[in-house]
């Protein structure tokens, strides 16, 4: 998967709701073609201890290995000049200076706790994104900020946001050093203030066995192998990341304990 290099229009305005201060922006492709982007506007400190960028390009590309939709991804830079009609001068001074992540604008609303049973919205596939948001450690679907990153229309949804999955490499914690993927997976605490659990946890017991068989068998034929050229890529553009070596052998636990995987999400629902 090659990524999509974006250069900069203008900026339309800054979009409402958003704790990054997002930005709605016009950009043209290296086809030329022109579109509305949305562009994530990670400070130095949320790159350099989170790695926010690249755990967003990670987030993205994994979310299209488990068939789960996301908008098409790029990534676009500009000067910090650009920013001076839309944020305030100690905003733009903590900017981060590199590449940016951005993906395609989907004016469609978030999706609210109240419409989770929406008819297009199936029990499978909320039970996918349960699994996904498991898998990747990721707190913030849900979580004590109550977000739902996930936007939805009339017959369809879309995942966003996606910097806070795989903690376990902020902060250079753990590349280098044996990973302990029971560890990482069995003590994440999050899963009961996801925002599909209660919805999930009132399916009944007996329909529970074949939830996440789907899931399962997209991990089991998951091929670790494809994200090599997406970290050569970060690489190319300067996008910092870590833990490459600590992602890859927890993905590798995670693909070699199957049984144990389906067994403890099932368990996180019942």
């Amino acid at each position: 998967m090659k990524f999509k290099v974006l250069r900069l229009i203008n900026i339309i305005e800054v979009l409402p709701g958003g704790t990054t201060k997002p930005l709605l922006v016009n950009a043209i492709d290296e086809n030329g073609i022109k579109g509305q982007y949305v562009v994530k506007v990670f400070t130095k400190r949320q790159i350099a201890q989170n790695f926010a960028t690249a755990k967003e390009i990670l987030g993205c590309v994994l979310a299209q290995e488990f068939d789960l939709p996301v908008s098409q991804f790029g990534i676009i830079n500009f000067p910090k000049s650009f920013l001076q009609d839309f944020y305030l001068p100690p905003e733009i001074e903590v900017v981060d200076d590199g590449y940016k992540f951005c993906c395609e604008y989907n004016p469609i609303g978030p999706i609210f706790k109240d419409i989770v049973t929406s008819t297009f919205l199936k029990k499978y596939d909320v039970a996918k994104v349960f699994a996904f948001d498991n898998i990747l450690l990721n707190v913030d679907r849900g979580g004590q900020r109550k977000k739902a990153n996930l936007l939805v229309s009339n017959t369809d949804f879309l995942l966003i946001d996606h910097e806070l999955i795989l903690p376990f490499i902020n902060n250079h914690l753990n590349d280098g050093n044996p990973v302990n993927g029971q560890v990482l997976f069995s003590s994440f605490g999050q899963y009961d203030k996801h925002i599909f659990h209660v919805l999930l946890k009132g399916i009944r017991n007996n329909n529970k066995v074949a939830l996440f068989d789907e899931f399962i068998e997209l991990l089991r034929v998951l091929n670790l192998n494809n994200f090599l050229p997406i970290y050569s890529q970060m690489d190319h553009y300067g996008i910092p990341y870590d833990g490459k070596n600590s992602t890859f052998a927890y993905f590798q636990w995670v693909k070699t304990h199957l049984d144990y995987i389906k067994n403890e999400l099932i368990r996180r629902i019942s």
